[in-house]
């Protein structure tokens, strides 16, 4: 027999190093299933309307007074040839409200004159003097009434003026001058086309 091995244990020594560990972001994805909701469809006999926004303006304030500026006017004509009686005529306007401020419009409209200037003799060979005098008792008119006449004088003061010893007024242009004219009568009033 031999004797026992008898061994001895030598203490391990370990060293530890510290961990140093790197984490990378964690990146998760999902996916959410898309789903579409379909509209309901309900059965209706009522007609679908789009709803649009209403947009107000703001009402001006009322009017002080009118200050007419100088009018214009031209005898209406077609390719240099006169269309008979017909007049344009614009006139400017300062409008100055009750709060104090002012704003400028321009008032217009196109008339034939009642009656023919053709049947006053003295039309023929001063056509131009007949329609300056029409287009300064239009401006005049403006001046004293704030608004130009409305053919045919419904509701406003009767417009005439005299021309050599023959009254006229103004009846409705009803021939068209096209081109997108609208006419103006008073201040803040509607346009319309002739």
């Amino acid at each position: 027999m031999s004797p026992p091995k008898t061994t001895t244990k030598k203490p391990k020594t370990t060293t530890k190093k510290p961990k140093t560990t790197t984490k990378k972001p964690k990146t998760t994805t999902t996916h959410k299933a898309t789903t579409t909701k379909k509209p309901k469809t309900t059965t209706s006999h009522k007609p679908t309307t789009t709803k649009k926004p209403t947009t107000t303006t703001p009402k001006p304030k009322p009017i002080k007074k009118i200050t007419a500026g100088s009018e214009t006017h031209r005898e209406l004509k077609k390719d240099q040839a006169s269309l008979v009686r017909g007049i344009t005529v614009e006139v400017p306007v300062t409008v100055t409200r009750d709060d104090n401020t002012t704003d400028k419009q321009t008032l217009r409209c196109a008339y034939r004159m009642e009656p023919n200037p053709h049947d006053n003799p003295k039309y023929n060979k001063n056509q131009l003097a007949f329609y300056d005098a029409a287009g300064k008792a239009l401006g005049d008119y403006v001046t004293a009434n704030g608004k130009l006449p409305k053919p045919k004088g419904d509701n406003y003061p009767a417009f005439s003026f005299e021309w050599y010893k023959v009254k006229y007024t103004v009846d409705s242009w009803e021939q068209g001058i096209g081109h997108g004219y609208k006419a103006k009568l008073s201040p803040d009033g509607q346009e319309f086309e002739i």
